[in-house]
């Protein structure tokens, strides 16, 4: 069991507001100054809770405006799930990125990742 598991109660899924979307999106660009034209893809936002820690998933899709950059950009790292973490009064923080179409969540709590479908490949 990792130190997160064993500190976790209680890990429920929570419903996405558009401001955890941009708040999230926020913590990725602000990580990545690559990426400025971008959005959670559609209907691939996992955001839940343990404990007092709150944990997104997401992968990114391009926006209007995208540089050619952020085009190449997009088909490496860009495109593959990120994961997210919100505890202690601090903003949003990003924490890593999986490998495209890895199967799996990545350093989320076993109980979320169950309730997530161990976050099915892209």
């Amino acid at each position: 069991m990792t130190a997160a598991s064993a500190k976790t109660t209680g890990c429920r899924n929570l419903v996405t507001a558009a401001a955890v979307k941009t708040a999230v999106t926020r913590a990725y660009t602000s990580h990545n100054a690559l990426f400025h034209h971008i959005k959670p893809r559609p209907g691939q936002f996992l955001y839940g809770q343990c404990g007092d820690t709150r944990y997104a998933a997401t992968a990114f899709e391009l926006t209007p405006g995208a540089t050619p950059q952020e085009q190449v950009g997009i088909q490496d790292d860009g495109s593959a799930r990120k994961y997210f973490i919100l505890r202690g009064g601090r903003p949003w923080g990003y924490r890593h990125s999986a490998a495209p179409f890895s199967g799996g969540c990545v350093g989320i709590p076993r109980e979320l990742s169950q309730l997530w479908d161990n976050c099915p490949s892209e």
